[in-house]
């Protein structure tokens, strides 16, 4: 069973100056690399099918997640089959999904040099502000290693243990 978070991609353009890593790394609620696996048309526009491999800050509740935008916005982020991404994200306060653009930061991993260099140095092992989940885990088996060394059942057991970065898999 594939679940999916909506992650509704808005893009616009923007005179702003481009914020420094720290700044986007601060104003993002959700950071992850991620594999983009497909690429759908729908009626009015795509759906971008990723999977997450990290997760540097924020809770991501599954492993995949899906993304859309109207294909008539002419600003729009170009995405690439099989190609992975860091994908800065900040959660919309009407619909409870996550958004992301280029401006906030998010591009193609192999582009990402600085930014992973930043979020190694910097990003919280440990969420201390974690509150507690509003639904209890799910038994499911898909194993992610926590920054701190241990290999958790799922996301959401990581999540349960304050974990904020981890990774696909089981740790060495």
């Amino acid at each position: 069973m594939l679940l999916s978070i909506q992650l509704f991609m808005w893009l616009y353009s923007s005179a702003q100056h481009e914020s420094s890593i720290a700044e986007k790394y601060q104003s993002a609620d959700l950071i992850v690399e991620a594999y983009l696996d497909g690429i759908f048309q729908i009626k009015k526009g795509e759906v971008v099918s990723f999977i997450i491999r990290k997760n540097w800050k924020g809770k991501a509740y599954v492993s995949s997640f899906i993304l859309r935008y109207d294909l008539n916005d002419t600003d729009r982020m170009h995405f690439y089959e099989n190609e992975d991404y860091l994908l800065f994200c900040k959660m919309d306060s009407v619909s409870g999904n996550y958004i992301t653009t280029a401006e906030m930061g998010t591009k193609l991993l192999l582009n990402a040099e600085a930014e992973i260099d930043y979020l190694e140095a910097n990003a919280a092992c440990i969420d201390n502000e974690s509150k507690p989940q509003k639904f209890p885990c799910t038994r499911d088996i898909s194993f992610v290693c926590g920054c701190d060394g241990n290999t958790y059942s799922n996301i959401c057991a990581a999540n349960e243990a304050g974990i904020q970065v981890w990774t696909q898999g089981i740790c060495d």
